[in-house]
């Protein structure tokens, strides 16, 4: 909270409102300690964070975080039991996929695309321990890859 206070006023008006609120949600969910709940606003507070810092970094960068956290926020839905926001986190990593591509060697894109295929599997199949796997798995291994 005393991060987003200093940010806040130099924050781009339409995100402000947004992050601000996700901030508070935040907050809340971990007094209350609702695991999960705190789990996804910490998702979207890191979302919205990676919108402030385009200004900063490249969109490249940017993406392959969004990657990241989309792999992670599958994790929460796996563990939820909630097949279908696996199954949607699975189109938009699949999504997200050519939007880091360009950056990957052929041997990098060879392996992120041998991971989005065990994941959209795993997807299919209905295992979602097995979909967690394979999302935090690529969750790691993008973030090997080069942001320029």
């Amino acid at each position: 909270r005393d991060a987003w206070n200093t940010l806040a006023s130099d924050a781009p008006p339409l995100i402000r409102p947004r992050l601000g609120a996700a901030v508070g949600e935040l907050g809340g969910a971990v007094q209350t300690r609702s695991a999960t709940r705190a789990s996804r606003l910490a998702i979207e507070v890191a979302r919205l964070a990676l919108d402030l810092e385009l200004r900063y970094r490249s969109a490249l960068e940017i993406d392959i975080e969004r990657f990241h956290l989309w792999t992670q926020q599958l994790r929460i839905h796996a563990s939820s039991t909630d097949l279908g926001g696996v199954r949607g986190d699975v189109a938009v990593v699949e999504w997200m996929r050519d939007r880091i591509v360009r950056a990957l060697s052929r041997e990098q894109l060879r392996r992120l695309d041998a991971g989005l295929r065990a994941l959209r599997a795993a997807a299919d199949a209905r295992n979602l321990e097995s979909a967690a796997d394979h999302a935090a798995r690529l969750g790691a291994l993008v973030r090997q890859f080069p942001a320029d």
